[in-house]
This record gives C-alpha cells, sequence and structure tokens, in this order.
C-alpha cells in the first residue's frame, strides 16, 4: 500500500528515485514513532483525573446521577401507613469539542531529507503534539465556560472551605498554623461527605507548594513542613504542584488548592481521540500534516470527594 505522504507527491507530479522512495517510506514511519511515543511531563491532568471510556465519534459525554428518598420509621404490629423507598436520576450531558494544529513541509525541504540520507525531521511533528497537549491540559483543569465544558479546578458544585483556615502562608503564618491548614484541608472531604470519602491527593499552587516544601517546621524537628505532613496525615499518598492552581481561585487572580479522593468513581477525564495526524496534503509546493484532538474535560461524579481552598496566601 503507497504511504499517505507519497499519495500526495504524486498529485503534484514529483518523482523521486527510487532511493528517496525508501528513505521516505522509512523517515515518516520513524516520524509517527516518534510522535506517539513523546512524553511531556510538565502537562499534568492525565496524571489528576482517570481517562473515560468514550467512543471517538461521540458528540457528548452522557451520565446519570441517581439519588434517592425515603428513610424507615418505627411501627407497630398491622400498621398500614409504611413509608416507601424511591430513587431518581437527573441526566446530566458534557459538550465534546475538537482541538486542531498542524504543521508542514515544503518541496525543497523534502528533496534535501532525501539526498542527505537522514530521518526526516520530527520537530515540527512533535510541536504540533505538544500544541494539542497543552490544550487538552488548559480544557482539563478550567474547562471551556463558552461551550460548557466542565473542568477540574472550577467546578461549581465542590465545595469551597472558608472556616478553619488559617491562611497567610507567605506572611505571618507560623509552620504550624500551615500544618493544621493541611490538616483542615485533608478533613475537609472526609467531613463534607459524611465520611463517605478520604481524600488521597493534594495539589498546592506553585507558592504554597514552595513554602510548605522548603519552610522547616520547627528548630527541633528540622524537616520541611511537608515532609512532617506527609509523614503523620492518615490518608494523602501524594502532595504535588500544579501551575494551572496560581490563578484558579474565585477571582481568577490568585492560587487555589485542592484535596480530593482520585478515583475514576469520582471524577473522570475526557479525552475520545488522543491525537491523530491525519495524511499530507499536498497544496503547490507545500505538504500540509493535519492534527486532530477531541476533549471534554474533567466530569466530576461527586462533588463532596473534592473540596477547594483559596485562602492559604489572604
Amino acid at each position: 500500500m503507497k504511504n499517505d505522504f507519497l499519495r500526495a507527491l504524486e498529485t503534484l507530479n514529483v518523482r523521486l528515485d527510487a532511493n528517496e522512495t525508501a528513505i521516505f517510506a522509512r523517515s515518516l514511519e520513524y516520524v509517527k514513532t516518534q510522535v506517539v511515543e513523546a512524553e511531556y511531563p510538565q502537562f499534568k491532568a492525565r496524571n489528576y483525573a482517570p481517562l473515560a471510556q468514550c467512543d471517538a465519534g461521540a458528540e457528548t459525554f452522557v451520565w446519570y446521577e441517581y439519588d434517592r428518598v425515603g428513610l424507615a420509621k418505627v411501627i407497630v404490629n398491622y400498621a398500614t401507613d409504611l413509608p416507601y423507598v424511591n430513587e431518581f436520576g437527573k441526566k446530566n450531558i458534557t459538550p465534546i469539542e475538537s482541538i486542531g494544529v498542524g504543521y508542514q513541509y515544503n518541496l525543497q525541504e523534502v528533496r534535501a531529507a532525501g539526498k542527505a540520507g537522514y530521518q526526516l525531521e520530527t520537530r515540527r511533528a512533535k510541536l504540533a503534539r505538544e500544541a494539542i497537549e497543552r490544550l487538552i491540559d488548559k480544557v482539563a483543569a478550567h474547562g471551556d465556560a463558552a461551550r460548557n465544558v466542565p473542568g477540574l479546578l472550577n467546578n461549581p458544585n465542590v465545595p469551597l472551605v472558608t472556616v478553619g483556615i488559617n491562611g497567610d502562608w507567605d506572611g505571618t503564618a507560623t509552620p504550624a498554623e500551615i500544618m493544621e491548614d493541611l490538616f483542615t484541608m485533608t478533613f475537609a472531604v472526609w467531613a463534607n461527605s459524611k465520611q463517605l470519602h478520604t481524600a488521597n491527593l493534594m495539589l498546592l499552587a506553585t507558592v504554597p507548594y514552595q513554602i510548605a516544601a522548603s519552610t522547616p517546621y520547627s528548630t527541633t524537628v528540622p524537616e520541611m513542613i511537608l515532609d512532617v505532613f506527609k509523614r503523620t496525615n492518615p490518608w494523602i499518598r501524594n502532595v504535588e504542584s500544579w501551575v494551572e492552581l496560581d490563578l484558579a481561585d474565585a477571582q481568577g487572580d490568585g492560587p487555589r488548592c485542592m484535596v480530593y479522593e482520585l478515583s475514576p468513581e469520582n471524577l473522570e477525564l475526557i479525552i475520545p481521540i488522543d491525537f491523530e495526524s491525519l495524511p499530507p496534503q499536498a497544496e503547490n509546493l507545500n505538504f500540509k500534516v493535519p492534527c486532530h484532538a477531541r476533549v471534554g474535560g474533567v466530569v466530576v461524579y461527586r462533588p463532596l470527594a473534592a473540596a477547594y481552598i483559596d485562602a492559604i496566601l489572604d
């Protein structure tokens, strides 16, 4: 079967010799492999929400939320006024949007690469993959309000913890007060959910993380505050920093921290199409390669399994 790139060349009536053809067949295969395997550790959304199962052709992601009503009561013999339980469901629809970018080569670059016998340039392909992943990270974090796509860091149903937070970490707060705030954040999920959920992941904005990770707890306990917290708290497994939290508070101009129980039962990231590179398209002396992905943000099924905290530096 002919390579997509070679077919694009034929549309321009461009002929390559046998050596060039072999080189480009191998080169393009190399590009595809490298793009698939490329890793971008600076993009973290995939670490903070499990991926949902979603068909590539879906226009929306639909999920149902069920609740129940009714309580038992103490009755007398032969009672006829038994209370009844019931359940009801709510249909939730999350839009899925497309992401697009592309890269291109010109004919002279094609010939120069073929004559030199080196692998076709992968930099532009990787840049396209990086551009797609950057936008996926943004949408996963903040959603897309214009299209009603939800984000992890601004879900309106996740409780905002304000009571019991000392704050002022970058000012007068003592290490003991910072430690107290970390524990208050952790127990907020447990308390708000009536002990149904326990937070196992804490995400801090850049400055709060830096303060907690670089400030000694005391002269007698020289460990950093964050190290002491990790060692003594009952639930949190990981404390990480995410730059997307730096301006994620309710006003959009300050840091937000988040604690939650990381589980696919509580929240999922919607990426029906991860990344796809379409066949090269010949246009004049250029070969354009469109790239595409689809994302639906982060759906939080159980908001009480998470909590936001905005007052850390206030």
